[in-house]
Parts: structure tokens; sequence; C-alpha cells
């Protein structure tokens, strides 16, 4: 009764009630509504805030065998949550009790503590092993999750975190044979279950046609799956579709929206876009103090392009007082990173001597690793030195 009152399905939502249902069948004894009241103090959910009387929930499902109640309170441990301190060692021993007994979110963060070697010897073999016994958790169904008039997904009732965490191991090459195809198919059953950074991934794989046919019209379906749940990198994504009228109509009002959505999120990318769009007056009215405002919120994040923007600020005058030490400072920071444009600039900076003394040396080793990196104005200066 109080699953139902917490879901508010045939009865309307309230957690207060929920909660006092869950607690009379904990008084009982019973170990999943034990582990209920321990979720609602964790979460503060028609109860006060009570991460230690949590704790203590918790621990009556644990002595009664209840794996998802170890999964909570290895959770508790891992972060320190509701206890003196955190204690890696506690919650190793919790998530291996609840994997063992079959539990797909234990089995997804024991699968992490492997992957990172926190508590045990790194072992990818292992992470993902236990990644895919979640993953493919619960039976084969069809389910018409309907995203858009003809898109309908048949996927497994897996674990949809150890879904997403597969793929990625799939699409890196990590502890497993590197398959984009794989990471798709991993992606996509994550994705059909509501997993917003696998809705995103998923994005990503479309737009550039990484194990499956390039489509952007899909892309911009998946990102906006994922930015309407408030995911920042998939908000300026689609704000960069948008700008650039990739699957979807130019719109530099749209771009500007969603760019703005995804910094109001301290996305470090959609800060230097909105810079961009600032200084060049797309979508916004022209402002290029505005511009530099936004750069070096990027900058401060340590984005690579933001810094290279905001050195061209300083070296051009444009927003900010010109200052060429200061030019080559963003210049550098960018150049270090290996960003193309950053590192011409640095070339070009050493060879007329803004900011830095003239060395030849240096002029050759910026341009040379700019035009390794596909800088083509790079290129053409070198040329004149060979």
């Amino acid at each position: 009764l109080g699953c139902f009152f917490e879901k508010g399905a045939v009865v309307q939502m309230d957690h207060f009630t929920a909660f006092r249902w869950f607690y009379s069948s904990a008084m009982k004894g019973y170990p999943p509504a034990q582990c209920k009241v321990g979720q609602c103090f964790e979460y503060g959910v028609g109860v006060q805030y009570n991460p230690v009387t949590a704790v203590d929930w918790y621990q009556k499902s644990v002595d009664s065998g209840y794996s998802q109640g170890m999964y909570h309170l290895g959770f508790c441990y891992s972060t320190g949550l509701g206890v003196d301190q955190p204690d890696i060692e506690k919650a190793l021993e919790l998530y291996e009790r609840a994997s063992e007994k079959g539990n797909a979110a234990a089995q997804n963060n024991l699968a992490y503590f492997y992957k990172k070697g926190y508590g045990v010897r790194q072992n990818m073999t292992m992470a993902i092993r236990l990644y895919r016994a979640a993953a493919q958790q619960g039976k084969r169904f069809v389910e018409p999750f309907l995203l858009t008039p003809s898109y309908m997904v048949c996927f497994i009732l897996g674990y949809p975190a150890a879904q997403y965490n597969l793929a990625y191991c799939y699409e890196k090459g990590l502890g497993v044979i590197e398959d984009s195809q794989d990471a798709v198919r991993y992606y996509k059953l994550s994705a059909g279950y509501g997993y917003t950074a696998a809705q995103y991934n998923l994005g990503v794989c479309y737009y550039f046609g990484t194990g499956v046919d390039q489509n952007m019209e899909e892309a911009v379906m998946w990102y906006r799956v994922a930015a309407d749940k408030g995911y920042a990198p998939a908000q300026c994504n689609l704000g960069l579709c948008y700008e650039n009228g990739h699957g979807i109509q130019q719109d530099f009002a749209e771009a500007t929206y969603w760019y703005k959505q995804a910094a109001d999120r301290g996305d470090a990318a959609a800060y230097y876009y909105l810079g961009f769009c600032y200084f060049s007056g797309l979508g916004v009215e022209k402002n290029t103090e505005e511009a530099v405002k936004y750069y070096k919120l990027s900058a401060a994040r340590n984005y690579p392009p933001a810094h290279n923007n905001l050195g061209f600020s300083y070296f051009n005058g444009i927003g900010v007082p010109k200052n060429y030490n200061l030019a080559v400072k963003h210049y550098k920071i960018a150049a270090d990173q290996g960003y193309a444009p950053a590192l011409y600039n640095m070339g070009y900076c050493h060879e007329h001597g803004y900011g830095v003394g003239k060395k030849l040396n240096l002029v050759l080793r910026y341009y040379r690793l700019a035009a390794e990196n596909g800088n083509e104005k790079a290129k053409k200066e070198l040329a004149k030195y060979q």
C-alpha cells in the first residue's frame, strides 16, 4: 500500500502517507519495508531527512538478508553518509554480499570499484563481468517505448546504469575489445529504459556515425530527450545542431536558448559557445564584453577553445583592454592541451615577439605541432621555413 501512495498508482501520490505504511510494515519486521523507511530518511521524503536513522533501518534489512538493503548500506559506507567516516572495506563487503544475491545495483557499483581499484586490485575483467551481469538481468520483452511516432524499442529489462557503463567500456575498449556496434546496442538498451546519459551518448553515436549509420535527425531526437531532462551536455549539443543546421532547421535564437540552459548548469562548452554567440551576434545582440565574460567562465573550467578565444580577445583588445602578456598566457594554456588554433597562435606570437621573445625554435615547434593537428595556417607558415 505504501508503494501505491509513493508512486501515485491507483491513489493520489502522497509521500507522507506512503511513509506511514512503510513504517508500519517495517515495525513488523518486513525487510523491504525496512529498506524503504531507510530510503525515506536518506532522502527526506515523507519524513525529516536523517541519514543516521537511514543507516539504522538499512542495517535492520541487512540483518534479515535483504540485498537491496545491503546495496544502500554499502553506498552509505562508500560515501560516509550517516556513518562516522567512509569505509571502503565495509562498502565492498556489502556490495559483494548483495551481488552474490543478484542485486543489479550492487553489481554495478562493485564493477566500478574493480574498474577504479577502490578497495580491491584493479581488475577490468571482473568489472566487465559484473557490468554484464547487471546489464542482462531480467526477461526479454517488447516494450512500446514511444519517442517518435515510428520509434519503438525492444530491450532487456536489466539495470540501465550497468547497460550504460558496459556500453562505455565497449566504446572505449576498457576491459573488452573496442566494439562501437556493441556500445550502441547497450546504449540503446539503457536509453530505452530512460537513462539520460545513455540517451545523450546514443545521440553522439548517431551524430558521428559511430557504430551506427550517421543520422543527424536521430541524433537531434536523442539530444532533445536528454536535454528536456536538464542534461547539460545534451542541451549544449542540441544548441550546436540548431546553430549549424544539423538534423534540424538552422535557428540561432534557439541555439542560444539551449546554450543558456546548459550554461546555467555550469557546462564549460556551453559557456564557450554562448560567448561566441555574443561575440558574433548569433541569436543575440552582439556584445563583446558579454562574450569575454562567458569565455572567462569557460576558461575557469579549463576548456581549451575558451582559453584560445580569450587570448584572441586580449591580443586584439576586443571586449577587454589589449594585453599581449595575457593573450599569450591563455594561448599557452590551450596549446599545452594540444588545441591546434592555440598552437598556431603561440607560434605566431613567438615569430613576431608579441608578449614573448622571438625564438625561432619555438616558432617551428608550435607551427609543427599545430600542422600535425590539422591547422592549415600553420602548414602555410611552415612552408616559409623550408
